[in-house]
């Protein structure tokens, strides 16, 4: 190789530049093709190209919200749905979930505030131009894996096989089902049996087509028996189309909603023996209900009823006695033939829940409490479990309703709500449940206590969960509102409404 001459522009101030560096060969080689400066440059090379690729990756993880920063704009158009005051006030903040714990707790403690700066006062005029917003980096929230969020692979012995769901309605009310039937029952390896009237034949192709679409195993029966006894019948349907996977039958109502198919499966397989006679269920939260319908199980928070038990109770001496009951309701019925034909009785779990409740369920759904199974929530009280489960495509459904409290005082019921309390830590008792709904305490200590008395209005100051969305790029925007009180005498001096929304930036698995 001939000697290198390396030619370099003149910079006028320096006329020794303008003349040729020659550099011979030797130079040439010691200074480039020296082994361990070889092997630096590589190195320097791959760690750059892992660094762009990172920021690809991450780029399509994290989507938009890759790119906020201080002094940067957000598109907030979504919230033109909500009929909110002129002005508000604005948070965002971006959350990360951290699978660094094995225990659902009923409360998190968490050494950061969720909002170390004011909110941004928005127009509601400018929801559809860019508006400048400053975020915080993420703030990591400790939450146990599940294999629905890709963290786990789920022992054999807590497959969904084990449970074949049985539920006894009309068409109508089966078609409203759907959606939240597709929550814990699409792609999972569970039956479920609907025992509906023989009338309505002409909707069945359109239901069995969502169905389809929905990755749901629904068998779809006529009955000609009146409701009661169609559920009663539930067991013997249920039992003889068991396969050999099976381990419960289990009785719902149509409202019946369970978060997290995987934390029963797992609850269910560490607390009970399904090879011997045995029956699970919800006692009411009510104890008038108890005075009204007795100690019988409670089909709304989920009857289990184990292999060995429906045998019995399905043969057929026992089975068309049983059919015969005067009436009741269905899991009355249920409770009737058990006191007559079987030693076997219901034993109550406090983590099924019949939520015989009405007025506002607050104090509930904030108390931190696993819920394995909830009832009633769009008829004696309204809450939309199938938005408030959604963000399990973010953290996993064990962080559906985790309660985590921020070093600021404000606690956070996932998917259900933000609290700001104005009050002291001495005051409050987050392990007991705050009484927000209609009633006194001796009718729900038997369920539900510890229970406190409700925090004053002016104390506290709620954000509850209007929607929650699946951004593109798989981030999960939970919307958080807090509607300013009205005034009765002077209606249209309606304070200022704000908004929080938080952002789980998408899981990594």
């Amino acid at each position: 190789m001939p000697n290198v001459d390396w030619c370099q522009e003149s910079s006028g101030e320096d006329a020794a530049r303008s003349s040729p560096v020659v550099l011979d060969r030797e130079k040439y080689d010691a200074l480039f093709h020296h082994p361990p400066l070889r092997r630096r440059a590589g190195k320097l090379f791959l760690a750059i190209a892992l660094f762009f690729v990172s920021l690809i990756v991450l780029d399509h993880i994290f989507g938009e919200e890759m790119h906020l920063r201080p002094g940067k704009s957000l598109d907030l158009s979504h919230l033109e749905e909500y009929d909110l005051s002129p002005t508000f006030s604005y948070s965002r903040r971006m959350v990360k979930t951290v699978h660094d714990v094995k225990e659902r707790k009923t409360l998190t403690l968490v050494n950061e505030s969720l909002f170390a700066s004011p909110p941004i006062q928005i127009s509601r005029g400018n929801l559809s131009t860019n508006i400048p917003v400053t975020l915080l980096p993420p703030v990591p929230l400790s939450i146990p894996s599940d294999h629905r969020s890709g963290t786990l692979r789920l022992p054999k012995k807590y497959d969904s096989a084990m449970f074949s769901f049985g539920v006894a309605t009309s068409w109508e009310r089966l078609a409203d089902s759907i959606p939240q039937f597709s929550h814990w029952l699409g792609r999972s390896q569970a039956q479920l049996h609907v025992l509906v009237p023989p009338d309505g034949e002409e909707r069945r192709a359109g239901l069995e087509t969502a169905i389809r679409d929905l990755e749901m195993n629904i068998t779809i029966t006529p009955s000609n028996l009146r409701f009661s006894l169609a559920y009663f019948s539930l067991v013997k349907h249920l039992y003889e189309r068991r396969t050999q996977e099976t381990k419960w039958l289990v009785l719902i109502d149509d409202d019946t909603f369970i978060p997290s198919l995987t934390a029963l499966a797992g609850h269910l397989s560490r607390n009970y023996d399904a090879s011997t006679r045995k029956i699970v269920s919800a006692l009411t939260d009510n104890f008038n209900q108890v005075h009204s319908w007795g100690l019988i199980p409670y089909g709304g928070g989920g009857i289990f009823v184990s292999i060995p038990l429906a045998a019995q109770l399905s043969q057929p001496e026992v089975f068309d006695q049983c059919l015969q009951s005067g009436g009741g309701q269905g899991d009355g019925v249920l409770m009737e033939c058990l006191m007559n034909w079987s030693e076997a009785r219901p034993t109550y779990d406090s983590a099924l829940n019949q939520m015989d409740i009405k007025g506002n369920p607050d104090g509930l759904f904030e108390s931190g409490r696993r819920m394995l199974t909830t009832h009633h929530w769009k008829s004696w009280f309204h809450v939309d479990m199938h938005v408030v489960s959604r963000i399990w495509k973010a953290c996993g459904e064990e962080g559906i309703l985790m309660r985590f409290r921020f070093s600021d005082g404000i606690v956070l019921s996932n998917g259900y709500s933000i609290v700001e309390y104005g009050t002291t830590d001495e005051v409050l008792d987050f392990h007991a449940v705050e009484l927000t709904w209609d009633g006194s305490k001796g009718e729900f200590l038997h369920r539900l206590g510890p229970i406190r008395e409700p925090v004053p209005k002016d104390k506290k100051k709620t954000y509850r969960m209007r929607n929650t969305t699946v951004l593109e790029g798989g981030s999960v925007r939970q919307t958080y509102i807090h509607e300013a009180p009205i005034d009765d005498e002077r209606p249209e001096k309606k304070g200022e409404d704000s908004v929080v929304e938080l952002v789980w930036l998408k899981h990594s698995v």
